[in-house]
């Protein structure tokens, strides 16, 4: 299992949501287990704050935390036990 970083600066939210979903998706299907989306912290707060209170909700995400920073948000994806 490995870890993966998304960054969607520049995006509206609902791209990064798009974008975001599409990754999650893509870390289920190749085992990674962190996927770590980079929002930024200052343009990206409607983006961090979808991820914080929102991700969880998305299918193969099991957990979220904060990043080592404040522009950044890590996902936890389920495993992928049928491959």
């Amino acid at each position: 299992m490995e870890n993966s970083n998304l960054d969607v600066h520049g995006l509206t939210l609902i791209q990064a949501q798009r974008v975001i979903t599409k990754a999650v998706f893509n870390a289920f299907m190749n085992d990674v287990s962190v996927l770590y989306v980079n929002h930024g912290f200052n343009s990206g707060e409607k983006i961090k704050t979808w991820c914080r209170n929102d991700a969880i909700r998305l299918k193969h995400v099991i957990k979220v935390e904060p990043g080592d920073n404040e522009g950044i948000t890590k996902l936890y994806i389920q495993t992928n036990f049928f491959k």
